[in-house]
């Protein structure tokens, strides 16, 4: 299996158990580019928390900025995988300068 085909079943797997929870289906995985390590996961919260910055996707870029002790950004080699209802979508992270 693909990596890309890896983390987007996990992301689908993510917003459909959020959902269960009646949570909003939008989940992001972040990932290691090469080897598609899992690094962070999360399910948007905002619903749950009534935090409208409880994204999916800023939630995982915190969680692997913790597990990096990257205080600064995200090293060039990570990939995202998201999940948006019907669209599932691969791609790599860039940091802004």
């Amino acid at each position: 299996m693909s990596h890309d085909r890896k983390l987007i079943q996990r992301v689908i797997h993510l917003a459909e158990q959020i959902v269960r929870q009646g949570g909003r289906p939008f989940a992001c995985v972040i990932a290691e580019s090469e080897t598609a390590v899992i690094l962070a996961e999360a399910a948007n919260a905002v619903a749950q928390t009534g935090d409208p910055t409880a994204h999916a996707e800023m939630l995982a870029i915190r969680q692997a900025s913790q597990t990096l002790r990257a205080a600064f950004g995200l090293p060039p080699n990570v990939t995202a995988a998201a999940s948006v209802p019907g669209r599932e979508v691969v791609m790599p992270l860039v940091a802004a300068e």
